[in-house]
């Protein structure tokens, strides 16, 4: 079964990227606080662990259909309840306390999920939207075919 993922949406990808950039600032304002300075690319590393472990626990639920989350995210990751140990090692090899770290990273987790659970609701409201603007179109372009004088009423 493959599934063709929804047109990209010009504003939503916008929305997106802001989200991941404020995720990022997040993370910076978190790890000032604590003392200490994020590691080199550990965003990014905790990123791709949270989209990972999305991917794989996606294939062992395939087994029984279910629709998609409507949180999933290409970029964010959307599962607040998963703690990317990865961060934390990354986080405590920078001086910081487990859990000290181990705050931070749910933190980090459960914003990525708000977030990815917004951008979800307005590529929705924006793919709606379109939707309704397309079919707008077509009833504009059918009345326009139309012979004159016919106004598509019988009688």
């Amino acid at each position: 079964l493959v599934t063709i993922p929804p047109p990209a949406l010009p504003n939503v990808e916008l929305a997106r990227w802001m989200k991941v950039k404020k995720l990022r600032q997040k993370l910076h304002k978190l790890c000032a606080k604590a003392g200490q300075r994020v590691p080199l690319l550990a965003f990014e590393r905790w990123q791709f662990n949270c989209k990972l472990h999305e991917a794989e626990c996606s294939e062992v639920e395939s087994v029984s259909p279910a629709p998609p989350s409507l949180s999933w995210d290409p970029l964010l990751p959307a599962e607040d309840d998963w703690v990317d140990e990865g961060l934390i090692n990354d986080l405590v090899r920078g001086n910081l306390n487990h859990q000290t770290a181990e705050t931070i990273v749910k933190q980090l987790s459960s914003s990525s999920a708000k977030y990815a659970t917004e951008i979800a609701s307005l590529h929705l409201s924006a793919l709606a939207a379109r939707s309704q603007e397309q079919n707008k179109q077509k009833k504009q372009n059918l009345l326009a075919k139309q012979p004159p004088g016919n106004d598509g009423n019988k009688g």
